[in-house]
């Protein structure tokens, strides 16, 4: 699954995802060198801020390949995903639009 609102609403149902993304080799410089991205998938930038943990797995650029996407898919624990999946759906329930909107703004 590519990045933006898709992976959240996968964690918020709970079905349990791996990112893939390939972006432009200058544009993942940019950000990850020059902007100091270092998650890009929305429901990992949250929890991440919420309580320093992630939700799923982030495959990015060299990394997008067959061995890695089977092994991720095998060793995946559906039972963390669901635990970590309620706990984003808990901080998300009340204020969700001003949580997001604060975590934004710290970047």
């Amino acid at each position: 699954m590519c990045s933006g609102t898709a992976t959240l609403e996968a964690a918020l149902i709970g079905t349990p995802f791996v990112l893939v993304y390939k972006a432009k080799k200058i544009d993942f410089f940019i950000g990850r060198n020059i902007l100091g991205i270092k998650l890009v998938g929305l429901a990992n930038i949250i929890l991440e801020k919420y309580n320093n943990t992630l939700l799923h797995k982030e495959l990015l650029q060299k990394d997008v390949n067959v061995q890695n996407l089977l092994n991720t898919f095998r060793t995946t624990n559906r039972d963390i995903f669901a635990k970590k999946s309620s706990e984003l759906r808990a901080y998300l329930s009340n204020g969700s639009s001003k949580n997001v909107a604060d975590i934004l703004m710290e970047k």
